[in-house]
């Protein structure tokens, strides 16, 4: 018999009911338990505003119907939340017990909260220690919230509370520093571990093309902020949220784009890896020029592992690393290799034992392209690049793949695998 799946929308309020919270998940009486047990903890937002309480949910058989369904209740405004909620509970009745048979958790309950406490204390210490990218049943958790202040008025709540999901994709930046005369530091960042949602990736290649016909800038400098993570790859809430073909190819299309802005950039584009790269992180690695990185700069391209390819990126890699290599982090998508197994195959120069001393091999580096010849240094980009002209219409080509695969059940219920944990 065919299994029957079991998936819940729901909308949770802290005890005085001025806080909403919309999340997803398989097992809403298990959610519920983790939710009450992480009351008061300000890693989790639900935790942090005591966001515990069950007023709202609806059952649905597929995921990927419950994530559409999310993602557009979070893109309504307050107001037409408390409608849907007073629509089944008109008194905000507190559900917790209808789905878990007691509340609060205590006998039934009792021993799955004190060991998902421990397992939550647990993957803090393994993240302190180490980096959450180590470690693949690490889940990532969407979590898009609202906060409502004593006395806040409906009227105000609009202006107060933009619920665009766009919102949560944008909170990052590009920033360019002038570092001295002639050289342009290009800086990108994003709270999720340095992900590429498309509006950074769309700043960064605008930044990379203008930064190529700015006259006085001689040497460029790509990094991302931070010291943990390079660049986590794209964006999973952004993935989630595609619905359509041209939307799929023109996400993809982003990490096309930046990779040719590197490409046609007359300038010579020094890369400063940190830490971590992941996925569309190592296209961006490879899309440099000479790329510098940290002992703690592992790489993997773990595409396979939501129904997709590196696609878009594969033929950056390639060409800094080869077939061989390319194929070896392609197909065994779960493992990292480390730093210099990325230095021994080409596409790191050097390797340096911390930050400071690569931010010192980085200005070296850039201090003595600044004494040499710029014609001669454009004259080596083009030469680097010149079989590589017709990168327009493959990287086009990639982007439709991906794009068309990331619509697949396949690839839907393995983005929802890691939130749903």
């Amino acid at each position: 018999m065919k299994k029957i799946h079991n998936y819940h929308i729901y909308i949770t309020t802290n005890p005085k009911q001025k806080v909403l919270y919309i999340g997803v998940t398989n097992n809403l009486a298990r959610r519920l338990v983790e939710h009450y047990a992480n009351r008061g903890n300000d890693k989790t937002w639900a935790g942090k505003y005591y966001a515990y309480n069950l007023i709202y949910f609806e059952q649905f058989q597929y995921i990927n119907v419950a994530i559409a369904r999310e993602k557009e209740l979070k893109d309504w405004n307050r107001e037409q939340k408390e409608i849907l909620i007073s629509t089944k509970n008109s008194k905000w009745k507190f559900l917790n017990k209808e789905f878990c048979q007691e509340w609060p958790p205590r006998k039934i309950w009792g021993t799955y909260m004190e060991s998902y406490k421990q397992r939550v204390q647990e993957k803090e210490e393994t993240f302190r220690s180490t980096n959450f990218l180590d470690n693949p049943n690490v889940y990532i958790y969407d979590q898009h919230q609202e906060s409502i202040s004593e006395g806040t008025t409906q009227q105000s709540l609009s202006s107060k509370f933009p619920i665009n999901p766009q919102e949560t994709m944008n909170e990052g930046y590009v920033k360019k520093n002038l570092l001295k005369k002639g050289l342009l530091e290009i800086e990108f960042f994003h709270p999720k571990h340095n992900s590429l949602p498309s509006t950074i990736l769309a700043e960064l290649a605008a930044s990379i093309t203008k930064a190529g016909q700015d006259e006085t800038i001689q040497v460029i400098i790509l990094k991302s902020g931070g010291n943990r993570t390079f660049c986590a790859g794209a964006s999973f809430e952004e993935l989630m949220a595609l619905n359509d073909f041209p939307t799929g190819k023109k996400f993809f299309m982003g990490f096309a784009n930046v990779i040719n802005a590197c490409r046609k950039c007359p300038k010579i584009i020094i890369g400063s890896v940190q830490g971590k790269a992941v996925g569309g992180g190592v296209g961006v690695a490879s899309a440099v020029d000479y790329c510098l990185a940290t002992k703690y700069a592992g790489i993997k391209l773990s595409e396979l592992n939501v129904g997709i390819g590196p696609f878009v990126v594969g033929p950056a890699v390639e060409r800094k690393i080869g077939v061989s290599a390319m194929s070896q982090l392609a197909i065994n998508a779960n493992e990292f290799q480390s730093a210099e197994w990325a230095r021994d195959k080409g596409l790191y120069a050097e390797v340096f034992d911390n930050v400071e001393a690569l931010e010192e091999g980085v200005i070296k580096l850039a201090d003595y392209l600044l004494s040499t010849n710029p014609e001669a240094q454009t004259g080596l980009k083009k030469v680097f690049w010149e079989a590589y002209d017709h990168w327009d219409e493959l990287l086009e080509q990639r982007a439709e793949m991906s794009g068309q695969l990331v619509l697949s059940e396949f690839t839907k219920a393995a983005l929802a695998s890691y939130v749903l944990k």
